[in-house]
């Protein structure tokens, strides 16, 4: 498991830095920060000025990325996730046709987590609230990584 290793290794740092700020950076960040002790600070680097909620509009989640999200504390989610089990689409001629699938709805019913999607937006507030709950956690915007410089103790960052 990817996030098992990172936390195994994250341990013996004082401080760990994630280039990026999208819903892997930030899920990895709160992974991070979720496993007590893993890392003395966490801090995630974006490039961009802010979040751009309309890039990437719709997110779809699936069975696993719902269990991963509840794994690492993370279940508000819940709360704006639509269940894909019903379908609408509108015909050529205006008319909405609606359907069920009941093998989507029977995974859901079954297990609690089922096939669903967000708008990406709502994911990315979540996950950027949970990380600033931790006061171990931070998010830096307009950090453009131009340079990394390894040494045998530590990693050296270079923005823009």
């Amino acid at each position: 498991m990817l996030v098992k290793a990172a936390v195994s290794t994250a341990s013996k740092y004082s401080s760990v830095a994630i280039i990026g700020a999208g819903i892997g950076g930030l899920s990895a960040a709160n992974a991070l920060l979720h496993r007590n002790g893993v890392a003395g600070r966490v801090s995630v680097y974006e490039r961009a000025e802010c979040f751009h909620p309309t890039a990437g509009s719709g997110f779809g989640l699936s069975p696993n990325g719902q269990i991963c999200l509840s794994s690492i504390g993370i279940n508000e989610y819940r709360t704006f996730i639509q269940p894909f089990d019903t379908m609408k689409r509108i015909t050529h001629d205006g008319v909405t046709v609606e359907q069920e699938s009941e093998v989507l709805k029977n995974l859901r019913e079954r297990h609690g987590f089922g096939i669903a999607g967000c708008f990406r937006a709502d994911l990315v507030d979540l996950l950027v609230d949970k990380l600033n709950g931790f006061n171990l956690g931070n998010l830096a915007y307009s950090h453009k990584l131009v340079e990394i410089r390894p040494h045998l103790d530590k990693v050296e960052l270079g923005f823009e």
